[in-house]
């Protein structure tokens, strides 16, 4: 048998979207050895401290990462990538951008949003925090230069660096040593809650202490958090607090994680056999925000408007909805929002 002419391959959007959010992990964990407190790092500058090796493996990391960028190229993200393309070619000091430098040099604010922007519709529910956009930036400049001349290629190289050269030893953030330990999507572990079964006496606990809230739960919770045990889903990464919201009868547990200037919200919803998993990342949303979510949700309109009215109420950049009944998931909706 002949083989084909054209040998075609589908690449789901996921799996590149994937692919990109790897490939930045492994370029932080690089930037991370740059700032580990060892006899040879204390001897070197920052600028030292990455070997040749090292610096070409960053290097082909950011033409992959370019390549993730390439095939994602679409509506709201390619806004934000011809915003910072605009920003490099009018400015070339941006070209050594670093989040670290943020506070003491006076970059573009428009620039730094749009970065941010994109960062948060290329990680969705796997955003960890607005490091990631120091390699984001590489990948972009690697992409933007590959139809360049030889020269003005090698020159862009030379600023794909895991950290700025201008960043001093002062500059460097011990926060940014954590980022690999921790787990950062908590929609899809919420979502595995989500899929538990509980008793059929659980389910009534849960609608006794919803009338009920001097327990504030504990009763459904304590059966919950045996299921989640036996089920293996692994939560000892995920740090989660629990409230009873008592105008809306309904049990939530969420996570906030702070980034500033966004905030990230993980929430999952406990009702009368109903479950709710709802991401949000803006800078205008609060744990308090839920009560008035759950409200539209239970509105009687559809997912679609209901999920609108999400957006327009929290302004939230990355919205990510999933709706659960007896543990079949009936609703999974997300959507991009580019609120300036």
């Amino acid at each position: 048998m002949a083989p084909p002419k054209v040998l075609s391959v589908e690449i789901k959007e996921a799996d590149v979207r994937t692919s990109a959010i790897q490939i930045m992990h492994t370029m932080q964990k690089i930037r991370t050895e740059m700032f580990a407190h060892t006899p040879e790092n204390e001897q070197l500058s920052l600028s030292e401290r990455i070997s040749p090796e090292r610096k070409n493996e960053y290097l082909h990391l950011a033409y992959r990462l370019g390549s993730c960028i390439d095939g994602l190229k679409e509506g709201d993200f390619t806004e934000e990538l011809r915003s910072i393309t605009e920003a490099l070619n009018s400015n070339p000091n941006l070209f050594s951008y670093d989040p670290l430098l943020e506070s003491s040099n006076n970059f573009n604010q428009e620039f730094i949003s749009s970065l941010n922007r994109a960062l948060i519709f290329l990680t969705q529910d796997d955003f960890r925090g607005l490091i990631d956009k120091h390699h984001l930036l590489n990948g972009i400049k690697y992409l933007g230069s590959k139809d360049d001349s030889l020269e003005n290629r090698l020159i862009c190289y030379d600023t794909i660096l895991p950290l700025s050269q201008q960043c001093s030893s002062n500059s460097t953030s011990t926060s940014e040593q954590k980022l690999e330990f921790e787990v950062h999507n908590y929609h899809g572990l919420l979502e595995k809650i989500a899929m538990i079964k509980i008793s059929e006496e659980g389910e009534k606990n849960l609608v006794w202490e919803l009338q009920n809230h001097h327990t504030q739960g504990r009763y459904f919770l304590r059966e919950l958090k045996e299921k989640i045990i036996t089920e293996g889903v692994d939560i000892t990464k995920m740090p989660l607090e629990t409230n009873l919201i008592k105008p809306k009868n309904v049990l939530i547990l969420q996570n906030l994680l702070e980034c500033s200037p966004y905030k990230k919200l993980s929430t999952i919803i406990f009702a009368d056999k109903k479950r709710y998993v709802i991401t949000l990342i803006s800078n205008y949303i609060s744990p308090e925000s839920i009560g008035s979510i759950y409200s539209k949700l239970e509105s009687g309109k559809s997912r679609k408007e209901c999920l609108a009215e999400i957006v327009r109420q929290t302004k939230s950049l990355h919205t990510h909805f999933s709706a659960f009944y007896n543990e079949q998931k009936i609703d999974d909706l997300s959507c991009f929002g580019r609120n300036k």
